[in-house]
């Protein structure tokens, strides 16, 4: 069975390779934290190739999802050794996944664990990224924790805490043609439109300047008026949020076509905690910790940036 499975993902990379060397360009995460193998999807389609690999169909990155992905427990610098020797299916390409990666598997519908329903083998802790806080932090590393997809950093790489262990997933590029891209942003006046995943951003002065509570925020979308696009404005999920984070930057973290982001405070998303109403998730573009928050009490505000379907 294994051999069939091997056969077939080379084939796959065969059929993938062919064409225009001239449009393949290897895959550096960490040299650029805003850049994305192609493409690393809001909306991501997993299947199972076999009993230890989850295949997301879009992006073509391949998933350990074995017992030992739920059970794998290491320092940093462990986990990403612990990748670079594994073998699953003849397959000994593996690595630690990025922040942007390892997001993809997270299902905000969903609680302990917090994974789409075609992962088998998923703890409800905290797992390693190899990304970095940012470009100037190398001893901080993110990590999200799967019991209901908080992410934040860790200084598990910093030597006063070589002890910190968190649980470890190994991701694959072994099949894909390992292409990068930069996010394809356009700004024209207030707008930004993101070309990557088809939605238009609002970009204005009040995206920074005025908090607000969640039922306020999700009528000022619903409200909104900018350019020729007069409806359709809401809040972005949080994987729509998400995206714009670049994780090269900090205070804000956010692409630098974004002109108007605030970062002394938390924006809305429309994920509301999965087994709690009354908590919202939100995004802190300070550095792109993804964390909850309570959403009824009226004093509670914070800010909104509205997207729209493009």
């Amino acid at each position: 069975m294994k051999h069939i499975i091997y056969i077939t993902l080379t084939l796959l990379l065969l059929l993938q390779g062919c064409g225009s060397d001239d449009t393949k360009k290897e895959s550096t995460p960490e040299a650029s934290q805003d850049k994305t193998i192609i493409d690393l999807p809001i909306k991501p389609l997993f299947s199972r190739v076999s009993g230890n690999i989850v295949k997301e169909e879009q992006s073509n990155l391949y998933w350990q999802d074995n017992l030992e992905a739920k059970t794998t427990i290491k320092k940093f610098s462990d986990a990403q050794s612990h990748c670079a020797s594994l073998t699953l299916d003849e397959i000994d390409s593996w690595r630690l996944p990025t922040y942007k990666e390892l997001l993809m598997l997270v299902n905000y519908k969903k609680e302990i664990p917090a994974v789409y329903d075609t992962f088998s083998n998923t703890d409800s802790e905290e797992y390693w990224t190899t990304s970095k806080r940012n470009e100037t932090q190398d001893l901080y590393r993110w990590t999200i924790h799967f019991k209901r997809g908080l992410v934040h950093f860790q200084t598990g790489a910093y030597p006063a805490r070589f002890s910190t262990q968190h649980n470890v997933r190994c991701v694959s590029d072994e099949f894909t043609n390992k292409r990068t891209k930069e996010r394809d942003f356009v700004r024209e006046g207030e707008i930004v439109t993101d070309n990557t995943y088809n939605l238009l951003w609002q970009d204005t002065r009040e995206s920074k300047t005025i908090k607000r509570s969640f039922a306020d925020s999700d009528a000022y979308c619903d409200n909104l008026s900018l350019a020729q696009y007069g409806s359709g404005w809401r809040i972005p999920t949080t994987k729509e949020l998400a995206s714009l984070i670049n994780l090269s930057n900090d205070n804000p973290a956010v692409a630098n076509v974004f002109v108007n982001s605030a970062y002394n405070d938390a924006y809305w998303t429309n994920d509301q905690q999965a087994k709690l109403e009354s908590s919202q998730w939100n995004i802190n573009f300070k550095d792109g910790v993804i964390n909850l928050s309570g959403k009824n009490h009226a004093s509670f505000n914070q800010y909104v940036r509205c997207v729209r379907d493009k």
